[in-house]
């Protein structure tokens, strides 16, 4: 996500973060400004806040000081909701909000009813859902199963869950050796093929980008 801030510029290259100080977000966050260095962003400021709060005035005030071009959010879309909202309050509108698959989602859109009209960039591991006729089917069964409860996420944990099995099955019943199947399977999944090298990392991991407005979520770069 950071080169594609990086790349299109998104105004400029100052960054402001804030963290909602789960092991995601913190996550999410450290790898984002740890990237941004290397593709030369400016990150101005690093603000903190914990997943269930509801006033992040406090936060944006300091970030707006600052003067960034865009906000990174490490943090879920129910509270990208209300930052997004907050951030029209102060008249911050004009800075990019930028997140990863925690505020992917048709959701996020559907709770900003009545709001001004917002700019957020997001990225979801994986293919787009539209290029794999797999995960269309998926995700229409999972609508169907579960209406307006659809996260991007969620054929990452159907695969993850899969792969594990797996993994557990070839084991035959070693404990111990579960970790030695994962490292030499081969799966594909619903993400694509799941592979994974020596550091844990998945081979050759694809990641999707989409701009979210109160229309819905686009396909910007895949």
């Amino acid at each position: 996500m950071a080169r594609f801030v990086a790349k299109h510029k998104l105004v400029d290259k100052r960054v402001a973060i804030i963290d909602d100080r789960t092991s995601y977000g913190e996550g999410f966050a450290s790898a984002f400004e740890k990237a941004a260095g290397e593709a030369g962003l400016s990150i101005v400021a690093r603000e903190f806040t914990q997943a269930h709060a509801v006033d992040l005035t406090g936060q944006l005030l300091a970030i707006k000081r600052t003067r960034p071009d865009v906000l990174v959010f490490a943090g879920m879309y129910g509270q990208a909701a209300l930052l997004l909202r907050q951030m029209q309050r102060l008249r911050m509108e004009n800075i990019d909000l930028v997140g990863g698959d925690g505020i992917c989602t048709d959701l996020l859109p559907s709770l900003l009813v009545g709001a001004k009209e917002v700019s957020v960039y997001c990225v979801e591991g994986g293919e787009p859902t539209s290029q794999s006729p797999k995960a269309t089917a998926f995700r229409r069964y999972y609508e169907t199963r579960f209406p307006n409860q659809y996260v991007g996420n969620a054929m990452y944990a159907y695969d993850a869950t899969l792969v594990l099995a797996s993994a557990v099955l070839r084991a035959q019943g070693n404990h111990l050796g579960v970790r030695d199947q994962l490292s030499h399977l081969t799966y594909d999944g619903l993400t694509g093929r799941i592979q994974f090298d020596q550091r844990g990392d998945r081979v050759d991991a694809k990641v999707s980008v989409y701009r979210l407005s109160k229309e819905g979520r686009k396909l910007v770069e895949w």
